[in-house]
C-alpha cells in the first residue's frame, strides 16, 4: 500500500500510479472485512439535522457557532 500511496502522490498526473493505488486500496478492502466496514461507516452520509434557522430583516445573521467577529459593515472599529 505505502509504495503505490507515495508512487500516487509523488506524480499526482500519473494515471497508472492512480489505478495501482485503486487497486490496492480495492484488495485491501476486499481482504480486510473490518476495514471495509469501518469506511463505509466514515463514508456514509451524515444523518439529516433536524435543527432550523431563521434570519429575517436587514443585517440579520444566522449561525449555529462563531468563533470571531461579524461584522456587518457600517462605520465600525473592531480591536482584538
Amino acid at each position: 500500500m505505502r509504495v503505490a500511496l507515495d508512487e500516487a502522490v509523488a506524480a499526482p498526473g500519473d494515471t497508472a500510479a492512480q489505478d495501482a493505488l485503486r487497486a490496492e486500496i480495492r484488495r485491501l478492502l476486499h481482504e480486510d472485512a473490518s476495514l471495509a466496514k469501518d469506511v463505509a461507516a466514515l463514508l456514509a452520509p451524515a444523518p439529516a439535522s433536524q435543527e432550523t434557522y431563521q434570519a429575517s430583516g436587514q443585517g440579520s445573521v444566522v449561525l449555529r457557532e462563531n468563533h470571531g467577529v461579524i461584522n456587518l459593515g457600517g462605520d465600525m472599529t473592531i480591536q482584538r
